[in-house]
């Protein structure tokens, strides 16, 4: 017998976390039988969204709004199905910049994927320059002049 979960009343804000952390997975993981977790599990991976937002989706009966896509101020082909985004975005109420790779699931619909890194905004002249030496240094002799190669 599958026992129902107790309604969500938390806030889910767009990556679908609560603002308790992530209690829904708590709930998921301690009200519900193994399959029907394994189904919920299937389907947030099949979407590409987190576990929680898919139950909360299922508790309310609605789709969870999400917020709008950042616009993107660079985007550069990374292979055949990937491209390296760069955005910025909020966190916690903090301006964050994302470099990201995303990819094509099919029919033009582009998911952000694991490989990337974001950073606050106070730390984006650091990581540049950081970049700008990597790039100083595969330019010289050292290595051949082999940069702008990928």
């Amino acid at each position: 017998m599958t026992r129902k979960a107790a309604p969500f009343t938390g806030t889910v804000y767009t990556s679908g976390r609560t603002t308790e952390g992530d209690k829904m997975a708590d709930v998921l993981s301690t009200r519900l039988e193994p399959a029907a977790l394994r189904e919920l599990q299937a389907e947030a991976a099949r979407r590409g969204v987190p576990v929680s937002l898919v139950a909360k989706e299922r508790l309310t009966g609605a789709p969870t709004p999400r917020a709008p896509e950042a616009p993107v101020l660079y985007a550069g082909q990374w292979n055949t199905h990937e491209e390296l985004r760069a955005y910025w975005t909020t966190w916690n109420g903090k301006l964050i910049a994302n470099l990201r790779v995303w990819y094509d699931r099919g029919g033009g619909e582009w998911r952000p994927g694991k490989h990337g890194m974001m950073f606050s905004a106070s730390r984006l002249r650091l990581v540049s320059e950081a970049v700008n030496a990597l790039l100083a240094e595969l330019e010289s002799p050292a290595h051949g002049g082999q940069g702008g190669g990928q």
